[in-house]
């Protein structure tokens, strides 16, 4: 468990790549919202191997802040962790109202080397325009448990991953239960996930324990 200045508590849950079932990254959360994680995080997240990444989840009211890039960076220069290891995620939901400031922060943010990241993709049709904004598109868990038992799903993930697939962006699945969800995920071309399959959030003094393993186990 890591306690920031200000007593933050974050913990991490790992995102792994599909293919190799191996951790690449972890996303960071707090059991106490509200709580101001994103320093918190990046100090743990600088400690880590190279190649590991750090996904955090902005509030939406910070997304309209108009110095919400510098505070970022800010976090960024007090850890010592490299802007290219972490992806900022923003829910679709923040995105869909008036997201014309929203999307000059992001593009603030990947001009100085940030990753970011859409989250609980799959409820509404997401169009190419937004689409080649983010580094990352990733399912919501609704989606992924319905995946291989309803079609329109599967259709929905499909169009998604294409769509993504044209500009480059990786797509990812939150909320994997199953093995069964994995092979369809796989079978369509996402490359990351995360959910309990693989592990729920863990302490920081646990993360190195599981990077030493060469593959996620899972029950």
């Amino acid at each position: 468990m890591f306690a920031s200045p200000g007593n933050v508590v974050a913990y991490f849950q790992p995102l792994v790549s599909l293919g190799a079932r191996r951790v690449i990254g972890f996303t960071a959360h707090s059991l106490r919202p509200g709580d101001e994680i994103l320093r918190a995080a990046c100090c743990v997240a600088a400690q880590w191997p190279d190649g590991i990444t750090l996904g955090v989840e902005l509030a939406p009211e910070r997304w309209r802040n108009p110095v919400v890039g510098l505070q970022v960076l800010s976090a960024l220069n007090e850890s010592g962790l490299s802007p290219g290891r972490l992806e900022l995620e923003i829910a679709e939901e923040t995105l869909a109202r008036d997201p014309a400031p929203v999307l000059q922060t992001i593009e603030w943010l990947r001009h100085a080397g940030i990753m970011v990241a859409l989250t609980g993709c799959g409820r509404v049709a997401q169009t190419k325009a937004s689409t080649a904004c983010f580094d990352t598109l990733k399912f919501c868990p609704a989606l992924v448990q319905r995946l291989g038992r309803d079609a329109k799903s599967d259709m929905i993930a499909e169009v998604l991953i294409r769509i993504a697939d044209q500009y480059g962006v990786v797509t990812a699945a939150d909320g994997i239960t199953t093995d069964a969800q994995v092979d369809v995920l796989n079978a369509k071309g996402c490359a990351e996930g995360q959910g309990s399959l693989f592990g729920k959030a863990i302490p920081a003094a646990d993360i190195f324990d599981l990077l030493r393993a060469p593959s996620v186990a899972v029950a």
